[in-house]
């Protein structure tokens, strides 16, 4: 990890030397503080594989990133801005985002922006090269200005291990972290935004591990009468409508699925003689069915023929 501050500085080299540290180590920007002459910054730094993992914070200012700054980019990246203490505005292609204590909004860096100070604050900042982020997020032209909210969803997901990243930055500065977190921090960041922008990209690994995820967990839940979409939605702390999405492109939704899966486990009994000491009503029951005629509905909408009819021609 790097450090650094204005703390012992002259007064009137404190912001000379605050923007030539964020220029050097982060992104291009013009910091034009509220009050130059009581202003301080502190910066901590650390690489997480390509990404660029920020702690700043500073007395209240004005951030600017025009024509000039972009100029120099060499290779498109993102921002996620996101406020650990205060709040501040964040303006970029024409629109203007209020962040709060653990939200988050993100910038392009090919885009003018301006960040204004609404409290002193502190932000952490994670810069995403564009090709770190392209095989995850289908519309990355979309980012600017996107707001996440920290508290709900994936974007708590993030916001709790950005900040837990953080602290351990802090704690062991001297330790290195380890770049193959590098593609975890990446997935979830991207969950978070396809989440936010209602995209769900079928063909992206990151969905599709998602999916495979769900379905090994509703596998282990079959026979749990409180097992359905809501539920799933919850364990993975995602919206329904996520979770709709990522089984968009399926032949089945969540729902269907679940349904399939237990009258197929059903039948199974049913056609086992094993089982033949259990009345139809038990084994429905078993496999989370809470009535015995939504069971003989679904069963015959499936087999074409009653539960008591399969069993005997079975």
């Amino acid at each position: 990890m790097q450090r650094f501050s204005t703390v012992d500085l002259p007064a009137n080299k404190k912001v000379e030397h605050w923007n030539a540290l964020v220029n050097d180590h982060l992104y291009s920007v013009r910091t034009e503080p509220h009050d130059p002459r009581s202003f301080d910054g502190t910066m901590c730094i650390d690489a997480i594989g390509r990404l660029t993992l920020t702690r700043a914070s500073s007395s209240l200012a004005n951030l600017t990133r025009d024509a000039t700054h972009i100029s120099h980019v060499a290779e498109r990246f993102f921002l996620l801005h996101m406020s650990e203490q205060g709040s501040y505005s964040v303006r970029q292609r024409g629109s203007e985002a209020i962040i709060a204590r653990h939200d988050f909004v993100f910038s392009d860096s090919t885009e003018p922006m301006f960040i204004s100070h609404l409290a002193p604050c502190s932000a952490i900042i994670l810069k995403i090269p564009e090709r770190s982020l392209m095989p995850y997020v289908p519309q990355l032209d979309r980012l600017s200005g996107i707001v996440v909210s920290g508290k709900q969803g994936l974007g708590e997901t993030v916001a709790v291990m950005l900040r837990s990243l953080t602290r351990r930055m802090m704690a062991s500065p001297e330790e290195q972290t380890d770049p193959l977190l590098e593609d975890a921090v990446v997935r979830v960041v991207a969950g978070a935004l396809n989440e936010r922008m209602g995209t769900a990209d079928g063909g992206s690994r990151l969905v599709a591990t998602r999916r495979r995820q769900i379905l090994r967990y509703v596998e282990t839940k079959l026979a749990d009468p409180r097992l359905t979409p809501a539920a799933v939605a919850d364990e993975f702390r995602i919206s329904d409508r996520y979770l709709r999405m990522i089984f968009a492109g399926e032949e089945e939704s969540v729902f269907e699925y679940i349904q399939r899966r237990r009258l197929d486990e059903a039948a199974r009994q049913l056609r086992d003689g094993r089982w033949q000491g259990h009345t139809i009503s038990r084994i429905a029951f078993s496999w989370g069915f809470v009535s015995l005629s939504t069971f003989e509905r679904a069963f015959k909408m499936r087999f074409g023929v009653t539960p008591r009819q399969y069993r005997r021609d079975h």
